[in-house]
This record gives structure tokens, sequence and C-alpha cells, in this order.
């Protein structure tokens, strides 16, 4: 714990998130620039399979400030009482089964991105403060059908950037959205099921978006990709209910659907003041 693990830049978070970064000027998003890397050092041999990360801050980084580079399980990590701030990138792309709690994340290019495909236990994203951020929020991918759940509840969203996007499936599955303040501004969507992205063998399926209240989003839910029910990005069996709606301005959607999809259920949510 209190440990800084600063990138050594003035500007971590700019105006060009290209990938990759220059060769020329260094700007953009520079994949040899990051605080921690996890990967197996062979078959069946893992970095760590446990690990616990608390009091630290990541700040100044013009890649992703923590991820892995192989396509393998490694294990579970906690990361409770972090701050990942001025990041040109993610703060988090990484296999690890994850439990983040009471984290900052700040003037960030995106919160994270997540394949879903390696972990084996439950994953946790929970009472964390979201601010600032340059484009999407949080991307949950590699859905397979039958992965461990990923439960995001009681976090604080600040959503502002122009027509992006709160949390994005592409596609995922088993994924709980509990009790959350989505607090959006400037056209956001706050939750895109069936985004580009196609990283998975499955479709969108079994998501729960249950208790939040929504600020002044452009759509609660929307409904992307998919153009047949053999499409990975089809939408499947999705619950929304117990929501509650807070909007000042007359262009709020309920739902707003371009793919493919099916038993989507919308029930005891108070959402009277929405446009459609």
């Amino acid at each position: 714990g209190n440990m800084t693990l600063d990138g050594g830049v003035q500007q971590g978070n700019t105006t060009d998130h290209g990938w990759p970064n220059s060769s020329v000027t260094g700007s953009g998003w520079d994949g040899t620039h990051g605080a921690i890397i996890v990967f197996q050092s062979g078959v069946g041999k893992y970095a760590v399979t446990e690990q616990i990360w608390t009091n630290m801050l990541f700040i100044h980084w013009r890649g992703e400030m923590v991820k892995s580079l192989d396509g393998s399980t490694n294990g579970n990590l906690s990361i409770f009482n972090c701050t990942f701030a001025d990041g040109n990138a993610t703060a988090i792309n990484i296999y690890s089964s994850l439990n983040i709690s009471n984290c900052v994340f700040a003037n960030l290019f995106q919160i994270a991105e997540y394949y879903q495909q390696y972990s084996t236990n439950t994953s946790y994203f929970q009472n964390n403060l979201i601010t600032n951020l340059s484009r999407n929020g949080f991307g949950i991918n590699g859905g397979k059908g039958n992965n461990p759940p990923f439960v995001i509840q009681n976090n604080t969203f600040y959503f502002n950037s122009m027509g992006y996007n709160g949390i994005l499936t592409s596609p995922a599955d088993n994924v709980l959205i509990i009790s959350n303040q989505f607090l959006c501004t400037n056209y956001v969507n706050a939750i895109v099921l069936g985004s580009i992205g196609y990283q998975g063998t499955f479709c969108n399926s079994n998501i729960v978006i249950a208790y939040n209240n929504f600020v002044e989003p452009s759509a609660i839910v929307e409904i992307a990709g998919g153009l047949s029910s053999t499409d990975p990005n089809c939408v499947v069996s999705v619950q929304v209910y117990g929501n509650t709606l807070t909007r000042t301005h007359d262009s709020t959607l309920a739902l707003c659907a371009y793919g493919w999809s099916t038993n989507i259920h919308f029930f005891h949510n108070d959402f009277s003041n929405v446009t459609n």
C-alpha cells in the first residue's frame, strides 16, 4: 500500500488517443508505456494467482496502466482504495478475476476493457467513483455463454463525453449492473448492449440492469449490434427493473434498439418522464 506508480510525463491524458502512438512525436496511445504487466510465464505457469493492491496511485501514463499480455487465466486480483488518474488509454485491461472496490478513476481515456473468457470467479466493480473520461466508460467482451458473473454495483459514474457511452458489452454475458448512479451529460448513452467489438463467441445474454438511478442519459439502454440470432453481437435475455430516471431535457429514451434482440423485459421502473 501507499505506493505511487508515476509514468513520468507531465500530461498523461492528451487529445491524441491514436494507436499506435507516433514513432516521430511519441504522441498517442503508447503500448510500451504502462505501470504493471501480468502474463503467464509458461504452459500452466501463472505469474501470480492471488494479488491484493491497496492505497496505490497510478498517474501520468500514455498506455494502459494495468494489462495482461497473454490469453490465459491469471488468477484473482483485488484492487482496494486505489486511484487511477491522468491516463491516455484504459486504466485496466487484465484477464484476472477482479474485485475493484472504493477506487477513483479520473481524467482517463476509458476506465477498463475486460475480456471475460479467461476469468474463473465472479468479478466485482463496486463502490468506485468515476469522473472526467475522454471516451467510453467500461467495456466488457469475451462472451462465451457461461462466463462467471461480472457485478457492477454501487458506483457513481459521471459520463460527459459527447456522444460516447457508459457501460458497453461486445459481447458479454452474466453481467449484473445494480444500484449505480449514472450522471450523464452531452448525449451519453448510459448502457449499450452489443456495441461494436465482436470479441466473443456468444451473444450478449443474461444481463440484469436493476435499481440504478439515471440522470439525463440520451438513452438508458441501447441495443446496438447484431444482424440476426446467430450474430455474436445480438442481445438475448435482459431484465431492466427497479430503476429510476431524473432528467431536465426532453430527449431521453428508455430503450433505443438498432440490432437483433429477444426477451428484453422492462418492469417496475420509474421512467414516468421518459420521452418513450
